[in-house]
């Protein structure tokens, strides 16, 4: 999947926290809001400090899981589809603990899929504006047919 462009890692919307003390057996849970019109990209980033591990789920108020891995690090992103949700249900779980508890850092980008074709149109008119050639074009015109929804998650 292609990355994630600094220009719209700027616009998002961030949320984060150092050092967030997760019990054992315990969740930190956290809720995202996420345009069920348009869908968006949820980039994100977590290390939990031990480096024991947290399972780290993504889901809908619905219980719709969307993603969900166990590791102490992560740096992802993941597509969100158009009509899905308007809410997203972070959780760090330190469920596989039975008596630490375990420090999380975490950073979550939303970026909505307006913003994604905002910034593929300035990038096809920079590349008109400047002469570069069809293929240029055509790349970014396919770039943005995949981004407003042909894929789940980055691979």
């Amino acid at each position: 999947m292609p990355s994630v462009d600094e220009a719209l890692l700027s616009e998002a919307l961030v949320f984060s926290a150092r050092e967030c003390s997760i019990e054992a057996g315990g969740v930190h849970e956290l809720a995202v809001p996420m345009s069920k019109v348009d869908g968006g990209f949820l980039v994100y980033e977590y290390a939990e400090a031990s480096d024991e591990g947290v399972r780290f789920t993504v889901s809908t108020p619905g219980h719709s899981l969307l993603l969900d891995e166990l590791q102490p690090r992560s740096s992802d992103q993941l597509h969100v589809a158009a009509g899905l949700s308007t809410l997203l249900i972070l959780k760090w779980a330190n469920t596989e603990a039975w008596l630490a508890s375990v420090q999380l850092s975490y950073t979550v980008r939303v970026i909505s899929m307006e913003a994604v074709r905002t910034r593929l149109d300035q990038r096809l008119l920079h590349a008109a504006e400047h002469g570069h050639g069809a293929e240029e074009m055509e790349r970014s015109r396919l770039h943005l047919h995949w981004a407003c929804g042909h894929v789940q998650r980055s691979a």
